[in-house]
């Protein structure tokens, strides 16, 4: 997949996702500068560059440059402590909903820092991170965190819904008058062939 591609004889095309009004490239002698308007969180990747030379089928691509756009809101993590698995009794703290990518490192650096990268789902503007947690010393860390959370406390409470039980029974009522309107035309059928 290219964004767009730029030549020595004047060809300038542009993916169809990438706009020219936003995505535009020109050649210099030496190099060919990529600039993006109007940035947006989903501009976050690592851009290549690659250079094709007259006559070969070789594509040469450069190292690549990160770039990674940060909201202009300074949101903090909410740390939550998990447990994985109740056998094991394997826990694992989450830094959730915050808008700089390294933050709960920066925070808790015993905790994040060389574990898993903080990621942004698609189409979402707040990151998420995750930290198995190995000892006691950071289960106690992690235990500080949430301690120190600016949101609410994660509450796991499932209620059911009284219109939930309603929609059920009356999907099993209307299950019950097709199959009972099947049996009776399978009924019917029979005794027409029988009568004949």
């Amino acid at each position: 997949m290219f964004i767009l591609r730029r030549d020595t004889i004047g060809t300038e095309d542009n993916a169809p996702e990438f706009q020219e009004d936003r995505f535009d490239a020109t050649i210099n002698k030496t190099s060919v500068p990529l600039e993006i308007q109007k940035l947006q969180l989903s501009d976050s990747a690592v851009y290549y560059c690659a250079l094709t030379t007259g006559g070969v089928n070789k594509i040469i691509f450069g190292r690549g440059t990160r770039l990674n756009v940060e909201p202009s809101e300074d949101l903090q993590p909410s740390y939550y402590k998990l447990l994985v698995d109740k056998n094991t009794n394997d826990t694992a703290c989450l830094a959730t909903s915050f808008t700089r990518s390294h933050k709960a490192e920066v925070d808790y650096p015993d905790l994040f820092n060389n574990k898993t990268p903080a990621v942004r789902p698609s189409d979402d503007s707040l990151y998420n991170q995750l930290a198995f947690l190995s000892d006691a010393y950071q289960e106690q860390q992690c235990g500080n965190a949430e301690n120190e959370s600016p949101s609410d406390t994660c509450k796991d409470e499932l209620r059911p819904d009284p219109r939930m039980n309603f929609v059920a029974l009356m999907v099993l009522g209307l299950r019950l008058l097709f199959l009972k309107t099947v049996v009776f035309n399978v009924l019917l059928t029979v005794r027409l062939w029988i009568s004949q």
